[in-house]
């Protein structure tokens, strides 16, 4: 694994663990800068899930749900958003993940 992989599942691990203790409300969510594709949002799911297997995990992790909040930041992304933002929402594990919040809207 490179430097940059080690280094984002040590943050992902560290965000876990902060959420775990603090409480999901002071980090408010994860903010995907320049959206431009549905795999940038999946690949914050997949890193968000990961540390489980890295940090050993805790009980209440399947709980944790860390908002995800893509951001599309240049006129083309925006134009494409609602197609990528329809594309993430087949995905089975991103509508399992927002389930728990009954599939809303952050407000």
């Amino acid at each position: 694994m490179s430097e940059a992989a080690r280094e984002t599942l040590a943050l992902m691990s560290l965000l876990r663990r902060t959420v775990r203790a603090w409480g999901r409300r002071r980090w408010g969510g994860h903010v995907i800068s320049m959206t431009r594709a549905p795999s940038d949002v999946l690949t914050v799911l997949w890193l968000w899930s990961g540390p489980r297997t890295v940090d050993g995990g805790h009980p209440r992790d399947a709980s944790l749900r860390l908002p995800i909040i893509p951001l599309f930041e240049t006129i083309d992304y925006l134009r494409d958003a609602p197609a990528t933002m329809a594309a993430v929402l087949e995905v089975a594990a991103y509508r399992s993940y927002l389930q728990p919040r009954g599939n809303a809207r952050r407000s």
